[in-house]
């Protein structure tokens, strides 16, 4: 018999090495997968069409309606590359990048906020790049076309990460159910156990 088909939205900037551990921690077979992804707004649209049986996507306020279960909370930094003057730094102040070119990440969810601390001290960048795929940033990046905020997740080995002093958002990352089968199944478990491991 088939297995049994677990529908699942994710949100775009979870990085894509996370859902890859994921899929590969649970049983062979155990499931099978249909993977959608979008924007948080998108997200919660396919839960509430009764599209998905489970979502993995940020927890705030407007998935307070669907059950659901926290699993990881992470902050943003500046993602540099490796070999960029600034990479050994704990915590940059923004004021020290006023002459950095940097990439706009146009999906982020605290992209107003990243303007506006940069705006408030007067840094005003050129941008070498404006898109959404953000393991092309990453890979742009690691290439040197210029620097980004990124959540704290996106680990790449020709990336530095460094703190950005006084940005302090937040994002929390978790489950969200359209019922309760899904709660039981092995992709969630796998999530469970890949985020508790981080």
């Amino acid at each position: 018999a088939p297995a049994q088909l677990l529908r699942v939205a994710v949100l775009s900037t979870i990085p894509a090495a996370l859902i890859e551990e994921i899929l590969t921690r649970g049983p062979p077979g155990a499931e099978r997968i249909e993977l959608l992804e979008g924007t948080e707004r998108e997200v919660l649209s396919l839960l509430d069409r009764g599209r998905v049986e489970v979502a993995l996507t940020a927890i705030n306020p407007s998935t307070d309606r669907f059950a659901g279960e926290r699993l990881h909370e992470e902050g943003y930094g500046l993602a540099l590359p490796a070999g960029h003057r600034l990479a050994g730094a704990e915590t940059v102040e923004g004021e020290a990048l006023a002459d950095e070119v940097m990439m706009v990440r146009r999906h982020c969810e605290v992209l107003a906020q990243t303007s506006r601390y940069f705006t408030d001290r007067g840094v005003r960048p050129f941008f070498s790049y404006r898109g959404a795929g953000d393991e092309k940033v990453l890979a742009l990046v690691r290439a040197g076309l210029g620097i980004t905020v990124m959540p704290d997740s996106y680990r790449d080995p020709g990336v530095a990460r460094v703190g950005l002093e006084g940005f302090t958002p937040r994002r929390v990352i978790g489950l969200c159910y359209a019922g309760e089968a899904a709660r039981s199944s092995a992709f969630v478990q796998a999530a469970r156990d890949v985020f508790d491991g981080m």
